[in-house]
């Protein structure tokens, strides 16, 4: 799908929504467990109708070519799902725990061959290349709703890579919309993603909570850091 600049035209806005569609459908299940009293089907188009009113929204930070994209993508849907759910009478830990477990219900419905491969891609020569140059292509700050990342190297045997997020995508459009308490939810869904990988995340501070950066450390196999402050 190639972005234009800084708006998405019906044909691309089309394409997130299915996109969005085909994951909340993997999860109807999860969503039936969680809200009886609710039709999953009907909590979906919920979903749906909110997420459509962000698209227009979205900054444009590079399309695909920007290795973050997606997690802006996913965060505008955690939005849209919190908004849903907050006008139902939801709390604010209530669906930030809800986000929290659906990033993990999600994971267990791909196939553990597909999970192994990204454990073992994620520390790759390739992989870590790849994000090398990205990071220095995010310092030239092209777009100035985007990530600003630089690449941090393994040290000893300390960690195996790292980054250092100084200027974070999702929180400028979070501020913009108003719901920058959702963040240090978004923040903690890494979490689940860490364990499945056996990423061994360490991170001590977020841009989110007032630090100066996000600082993720990864260290392959390491148990992942699930003490983290909301």
């Amino acid at each position: 799908m190639k972005e234009s600049a800084g708006t998405y035209s019906k044909t691309q806005a089309h394409e997130l929504l299915l996109d969005f569609k085909k994951i909340l459908q993997r999860m109807t299940g999860f969503l039936d467990s969680h809200f009886h009293e609710i039709q999953p089907d009907s909590l979906i188009n919920e979903f749906l109708e909110e997420f459509e009113t962000l698209i227009p929204r979205l900054p444009y930070i590079g399309g695909r070519s920007n290795l973050n994209n997606l997690d802006l993508i996913q965060s505008s849907w955690a939005l849209a799902i919190y908004r849903v759910l907050h006008r139902r009478g939801k709390t604010l830990e209530e669906v930030g725990d809800f986000i929290y477990e659906s990033r993990e219900a999600l994971i267990l419905t791909f196939p553990r061959v597909l999970i192994r491969f990204y454990s073992w891609y994620r520390f790759t020569s390739f992989f870590k290349n790849k994000w090398r140059r990205f990071a220095l292509e995010t310092q030239k700050r092209e777009h100035p709703d985007n990530f600003v990342i630089t690449f941090v190297e393994g040290y000893s045997q300390e960690f195996d890579y790292g980054y250092d997020y100084s200027e974070c995508a999702i929180l400028k459009f979070f501020e913009t919309q108003g719901a920058s308490e959702l963040l240090p939810y978004i923040c903690a869904t890494d979490i689940p993603v860490s364990k499945a990988l056996n990423m061994g995340l360490k991170r001590t501070t977020t841009l989110a909570l007032g630090g100066e950066k996000c600082d993720f450390r990864f260290k392959r196999g390491r148990e992942t850091d699930e003490n983290w402050p909301l």
